[in-house]
Order: C-alpha cells, then sequence, then structure tokens
C-alpha cells in the first residue's frame, strides 16, 4: 500500500467519523458544522503537513556549510593551492575581468 493511499484513506475515515458524529450530536446543523470542521481539518492537514512533521521529529535548520559537509572529503569553501591543481576554470575574479576585457574591445 502506498503511503498516499494510506493517508487518503486515514483522512477520509476521518472525514467520515466526524460526519457521522455531528450529525448524532445535532442532526442536520450538526452535519453542517461537522462538514465545516472537517474541510478545515482536512485543508489544515494539507497545508501544515510539513512543519507538523518536523515538528514531530524536533528537526532543526543546518547551515549552508553545515548541510554539504558529509558529501567532501576536503573543505570546498576553502582556498588552498592544492585545490587549484584539479581546478577546471579559472577564479571567478579572473573569468569576470576577462569578459571586461571582451566587453572593452567590442
Amino acid at each position: 500500500m502506498t503511503s498516499q493511499f494510506k493517508t487518503l484513506l486515514l483522512l477520509g475515515l476521518l472525514t467520515g467519523l466526524t460526519l457521522l458524529m455531528g450529525q448524532m450530536v445535532g442532526g442536520k446543523e450538526g452535519l453542517v458544522i461537522a462538514i465545516v470542521l472537517a474541510s478545515a481539518m482536512n485543508v489544515g492537514s494539507y497545508w501544515f503537513s510539513d512543519r507538523i512533521v518536523l515538528s514531530m521529529y524536533n528537526a532543526q535548520e543546518v547551515a549552508p556549510h553545515d548541510a554539504l559537509a558529509h558529501l567532501f572529503i576536503v573543505n570546498p569553501f576553502s582556498a588552498s593551492k592544492f585545490a587549484s591543481l584539479f581546478s577546471t576554470h579559472p577564479p571567478l575574479e579572473e573569468r569576470i575581468g576577462r569578459l571586461e576585457v571582451v566587453a572593452r574591445l567590442s
């Protein structure tokens, strides 16, 4: 069973239960109130699902340099001479300078 199907099934059961309880408690008016309540719960579950899951796992924001650290053997943000041995492009400042020279010539 896919997670989307399970989510749809659970939200459908919750909506049905809410509607049933609303009708049992308040008749026709209770059913209308239950429809509004169920709609609000479904929209809220959809709209805030990311925040709900992140708060369940006590997730914390990660700084950009920490988020990529596990992908590199060496620090890509350090400017060492050893890193320039494997560089496939000149430094950004040099590329901009070359473009400015070309722009002045044309």
